[in-house]
């Protein structure tokens, strides 16, 4: 025989072949019932919160990459500025000299 569920304010049908039963849920299994689902709730939240997560902590990552190719890219920038300054005071030197 087969009893499928059905809600009807606060009593609980199952409906069968032979006929229909009512049975009432008592308060404690109603609010055993609601704090599993907020619980539910929780849980499928936690986990988009967890997604989320984890996708800044890739984005963080990469963005570590950029800040370390970009810091390398500066000193190269600075030691360019530093051998174009020594190359020019040998320039100026060699020909104040006249070689």
């Amino acid at each position: 025989m087969l009893f499928l569920p059905r809600e009807t304010g606060g009593v609980l049908c199952f409906e069968g072949a032979v006929g229909v039963e009512q049975q009432s849920i008592p308060p404690w299994a109603q609010e055993i019932r609601e704090r599993l689902a907020r619980i539910e709730e929780r849980l499928d939240n936690f986990h988009d919160v967890r997604k989320a997560a984890f996708g800044a902590k890739e984005t963080a990552e990469d963005a570590m990459e950029v800040v370390k190719e970009l810091q390398a890219d500066r000193n190269k920038f600075f030691w360019a500025i530093v051998g174009t300054w020594i190359a020019a005071a040998a320039d100026f030197l060699f020909r104040r000299q006249g070689g």
